[in-house]
């Protein structure tokens, strides 16, 4: 846990606005489904969950994703 703010957090990158544009969480050691949560990041344009141990499904929130440009899954 960190009180840093967001835009500070190692593997996230923010727009001018302060919300996240890309999460680069590969091979972050990363267990089990992937949360549905990340479909509230609307302007991610990059997320990447390589090299991780997800399990389940693509969580249907995912489609509100609507800027996302890259999603690197493996």
């Amino acid at each position: 846990m960190t009180n840093a703010p967001i835009g500070q957090w190692e593997n996230v990158t923010v727009n001018e606005e302060g919300a996240v544009v890309r999460l680069s969480l590969n091979e972050d050691g990363l267990e089990g489904e992937m949360p549905p949560q990340l479909g509230n990041l609307t302007n991610l344009a990059i997320l990447n969950l390589l090299g991780n141990q997800l399990t389940g499904q693509i969580p249907p929130q995912l489609s509100n994703l609507t800027n996302l440009t890259r999603l690197y899954l493996s």
